[in-house]
């Protein structure tokens, strides 16, 4: 890898840390090469505006989502049970690298850009957790008689609600009021709830020990 890619890499890593953190639109370039320990002029060299840089984060999360999840899905030596924590901790890691500070602003100011990262990751998950579900039928972990088309909503609805920044504030106080943990733990029980009840006894026992 060439130094001119190990920088461009570097930026790239380390703004979105900061993006995360400080949201989007309070950061100016100025700011964020003072957070890198770079000059205004190297940051410019590789990234010609904040929106341009942003593209770049954006598309590190998707690879990164990408990579990690057809790790796991091409590993023919895992285990099937194994296969299923190790796409739900990827899935649930994703959602809570999103912040709500990050997603708000995102979400608000750069619709476009926001509507690229939550469409892939909703689409990239739900096209593995699919192909999750196919082979778990064909290897007899999961019960054949289940209508796969409804649990693929399901878990398209977590990941959709959850990726939303507003999504808990927007469910009524008496259910809202009842709830202390984060959106990455409510992912994690709703995923639970539905492998649980898609898989046959002896699978279940092996994700149980997995979980524990």
């Amino acid at each position: 890898m060439s130094k001119k890619q190990k920088t461009k890499d570097f930026i790239i890593a380390n703004s979105l840390l900061a993006f995360l953190e400080n949201g989007y639109s309070k950061l100016t370039m100025d700011e964020v090469s003072i957070i890198l320990g770079l000059s205004k002029k190297t940051l410019y060299n590789h990234f010609r505006s904040k929106e341009e840089l942003l593209f770049s984060c954006v598309y590190k999360l998707r690879n990164d989502l990408k990579s990690e999840i057809e790790e796991v899905i091409n590993n023919k030596k895992l285990p099937y049970h194994e296969k299923l924590q190790k796409n739900l901790k990827i899935a649930s890691n994703h959602i809570s690298k999103i912040t709500p500070k990050f997603g708000s602003d995102l979400q608000t100011n750069m619709p476009h850009i926001w509507s690229i990262l939550v469409n892939y990751k909703k689409n990239e998950a739900v096209l593995h957790f699919s192909e999750l579900l196919n082979e778990g039928i064909e290897q007899g972990f999961i019960n054949k008689n289940i209508n796969t088309s409804i649990v693929i909503l399901m878990y398209l609805s977590a990941i959709e609600n959850l990726l939303n920044p507003s999504y808990l504030n927007e469910l009524p106080y008496a259910v809202r009021s009842q709830i202390s943990f984060s959106a990455n733990d409510i992912f994690n029980d709703i995923i639970k709830v539905i492998y649980e009840g898609i898989l046959v006894n002896d699978a279940k026992i092996n994700y149980k020990e997995e979980l524990d």
